[in-house]
């Protein structure tokens, strides 16, 4: 049989095989291209790190079209140190053969952007030689964010923990492992390498007293299946004890069986020992107040109190809760509340820190308690204003002694004001007893000398006036000096008092005494009496004149000035604010230390017997301090003397004067007049002075009786002309009011030596009070009633 040759074989046969090798390779094909365009990333490279192939996974990943990213090299998409790495990774698989361990990649998009790209490489041989780098990768962006955010998680966890002081652990029942957090290593003193936590090992970390109480909480837990919540102590490795707050909860699987056990220690041992101090500070407080001498309390912002230390038993008899819901004015006498509350108002208005306001409280028994009240404002953690806090001292004793000291200081004072008064006496009775020894003579001359006319005995009755009129001018002296004169101040411009007195001071100094006038152009005004004003200056004056003996100069200086509270901490009856000074200043003898200190007294006079009365500059300390304003003086022997007076600036604004002129045809009228005066003598003399003018007058001796006489007189009444003093309780004001319920528009004219305070208030006549000084001439009373008259007629 023959052997068949091979290539004989038929032909078929070989067709059937390539088709079949075909037909493989075109599913291997097809298989690749499935899976190069179904992967995450695929791309080829060659060993300069050009693309040379890119599926269309990779072409979306990086943003660029295939055309594209075949002109692109690795280099291009990576950052210098990842292209060093990247060709570390080629080079390592070209060499090797095999594939390399994974690794990370960020690659910059078309956009710009990065995506971070874990790649997979290994190399392609063709004909059992390198040919290229194949690249598989995959996007784990989103993959890597989730890692980030879990590590940023776990660290604000860990931070919280450390911060909060608090660390979470688990025990696993089955394998008898216990698991701590770092902080709880950390709250419980513990070192993590020294120890292996075990149900045993851990329970030895609580003190010994306590691990109990941990073993019972850890039992409820398991048998009651309810969370339970411990405070205990802990034994720190360093022997130290802690405390911590402790919550654990049992976790169990869906057919509930334990699986383990969870919870949380809180390290409070900071707040434990910040509550026993709070709780030691309170005591402490509490141990303060109740021993404190002075009353401590709280009030809120409406000014109600809110706490009272017990203090305020022994103070005002009131329990502290007796107090409470009550404010400071409920425990004041009503006045003292008036004048304590806009005190404390405007400082609570400002939430103003306020010491030592003295004010007086009523004790629950009725009598008065003196107390010094210091206060803080409080505010709450944002600010708000939430009251007062403060204290009371009881200043009662303190009060007492000062004012039987003032007592004292008084009986001395009025010892010394006797002793003056005294001297006054003598002077007075001295000078008096001059006058009424001619009044006395030229009245007896009269009386025994059997004249037959006027003219005879005109020249003793002239002399008796004029003994009269300076009794009545001594009579003013007294009153200015004792401040008793009734003034009648008017707003003036001291400028224009010195301007109309120049020329009677020129007249009064002599021709050898030079008068120098400074007055500030824009100088205040001031409220005083212009009369007696002027006094002040005719007395410095002549006082000034008589130091001038062989001549001088004497100058009147006026300025505006402030006196602030030092100047009048040393000049004591100076008040602080605006003044106008006034200061006259001479050149003569001067006065030395002893003479200086006495020029104010009374009757104190360093000018020869009968040269003067030494009442000058006692009545100028009178009228200038009745206007409310001090006078000082400085004086050297041989340097001449200089008076400073400070008088109040006025804040009214010059009233111009428009003085009545009326004649001797004007004085007379036929007006009804009701004359009230309880002297018969002086009742007769003015009635008969008014009778001869014309006038109708009424006339009573008191009160009552005026009454009775203007309810049954035929005639509407004009004026009512009454002294101010009258005997009966009933005095001038109080006849006056009683009669203008039936005649509203009666004018009234006061008369009186000695006005006291119904109608004169701080020494100044009232508002609209029309008034005539005692002794008075019958020719200042017709022209002071005609004055009157016609005034209410022209108002009317």
């Amino acid at each position: 049989m023959a052997t068949p040759d091979p290539s004989e074989r038929p032909p078929n046969r070989r067709s059937s095989e390539r088709r079949q090798l075909d037909e493989a390779l075109r599913e291997c094909e097809e298989r690749y291209e499935a899976l190069f365009a179904s992967v995450d990333c695929v791309y080829l490279l060659d060993f300069e790190g050009r693309f040379l192939e890119a599926n269309p996974a990779a072409l979306e990943l990086l943003g660029y079209e295939h055309e594209e990213i075949l002109t692109l090299s690795l280099s291009s998409l990576l950052d210098d140190a990842q292209t060093a790495r990247a060709f570390g990774v080629i080079a390592e698989v070209r060499e090797t053969g095999r594939q390399a361990t994974p690794m990370e990649f960020r690659l910059r998009r078309k956009t710009g952007e990065y995506v971070n790209v874990e790649t997979k490489a290994s190399v392609i041989l063709r004909d059992g030689q390198p040919y290229a780098v194949l690249g598989v990768g995959r996007d784990i962006t989103e993959r890597l964010k989730v890692e980030q955010a879990l590590r940023e998680s776990e660290r604000r966890l860990v931070e919280a923990q450390h911060l909060g002081k608090f660390g979470n652990w688990e025990w696993i029942p089955a394998e008898n492992k216990v698991i701590w957090s770092a902080e709880m290593y950390a709250i419980f003193g513990i070192a993590p390498e020294t120890v292996s936590l075990t149900t045993e090992t851990s329970i030895q970390a609580f003190h010994p007293d306590d691990r109990a109480l941990v073993e019972e909480a850890t039992r409820k837990t398991l048998e009651e299946g309810e969370p339970q919540s411990i405070e205990c102590r802990i034994l720190k490795s360093d022997g130290t004890i802690g405390y911590v707050y402790g919550r654990g909860e049992a976790v169990l699987d869906a057919d509930g069986k334990l699986v383990k056990m969870t919870g949380i220690y809180q390290d409070i041992t900071e707040s434990k020992a910040a509550g026993e101090a709070f709780r030691e500070s309170e005591e402490r407080y509490r141990q303060l107040i109740e021993s404190a001498h002075d009353w401590i309390w709280e009030i809120d912002e409406r000014g109600v109190y809110t706490f009272a230390s017990p203090k305020v038993v022994e103070l005002l008899g009131y329990a502290p809760e007796e107090v409470l819901g009550k404010t400071p004015f409920d425990l004041m006498p009503p006045d003292e509340a008036e004048r304590v509350a806009p005190l404390f108002a405007s400082v609570a208005a400002e939430r103003e820190p306020f010491r030592d306001l003295a004010n007086v409280n009523q004790h629950k028994d009725g009598h008065l308690v003196f107390l010094e009240t210091s206060g803080m404002p409080v505010f709450d953690s944002s600010g708000e204003y939430r009251g007062y806090r403060g204290m009371d001292r009881d200043i009662t004793e303190r009060v007492e002694a000062e004012q039987a000291l003032r007592e004292r200081d008084e009986q001395l004072r009025q010892s010394q004001k006797m002793e003056a008064v005294g001297q006054l006496a003598g002077g007075i009775a001295h000078d008096f007893n001059n006058l009424l020894a001619v009044v006395l003579g030229y009245s007896d001359m009269i009386l025994t000398s059997g004249a037959s006319s006027l003219d005879e005995v005109r020249p003793d009755v002239e002399e008796i006036k004029h003994a009269a009129e300076r009794a009545g001018a001594l009579t003013k002296q007294i009153l200015a000096f004792s401040r008793r004169q009734a003034l009648q101040p008017t707003v003036v411009s001291l400028n224009d008092v010195l301007e109309g007195m120049d020329p009677l001071l020129r007249r009064t100094l002599g021709e050898n005494i030079e008068l120098v006038s400074r007055l500030h152009p824009d100088l205040g005004h001031v409220e005083v009496d212009v009369h007696q004003f002027e006094q002040v200056l005719m007395n410095l004056a002549l006082n000034a004149r008589d130091a001038m003996v062989a001549g001088g100069r004497l100058t009147l200086e006026t300025a505006n000035a402030e006196l602030d509270e030092r100047y009048c901490r040393t000049h004591p009856e100076a008040r602080p604010g605006g003044h106008v000074m006034l200061a006259v200043s001479d050149t003569g003898a001067g006065m030395d230390v002893a003479t200086r200190e006495r020029i104010f007294e009374p009757f104190f006079t360093t000018k020869a017997p009968g040269a003067g009365t030494g009442l000058g500059l006692s009545t100028v300390y009178g009228i200038v301090r009745q206007s409310n304003g001090s006078i000082t003086v400085h004086s050297e022997l041989g340097k001449g003397t200089s008076f400073k007076i400070y008088l109040p600036r006025a804040t009214a604004s010059l009233r111009p004067e428009s003085p009545v002129t009326i004649g001797e045809a004007l004085t007379r009228g036929d007006e009804t007049i009701l004359v009230v005066e309880d002297e018969v003598s002086l009742r007769d003399l003015v009635t008969r002075v008014l009778g001869d003018l014309g006038y109708r007058v009424l006339a009573a001796g008191t009160g009552p009786e005026a009454l009775q006489i203007a309810k049954e007189a035929e005639c509407q009444l004009d004026l009512l002309l009454t002294d101010v003093v009258l005997p009966g309780g009933m005095q001038g004001n109080d006849l006056a009011r009683g009669l203008s319920t039936s005649m509203p528009d009666l004018p009234v004219l006061y008369v009186s030596g000695y006005p006291r305070d119904s109608i004169v208030h701080a020494g100044r006549l009232d508002q609209g009070v029309n008034f005539l000084e005692k002794p008075f001439t019958p020719e200042a009373l017709a022209t002071m009633v005609r004055t009157v008259l016609n005034q209410a007629r022209i108002s009317g």
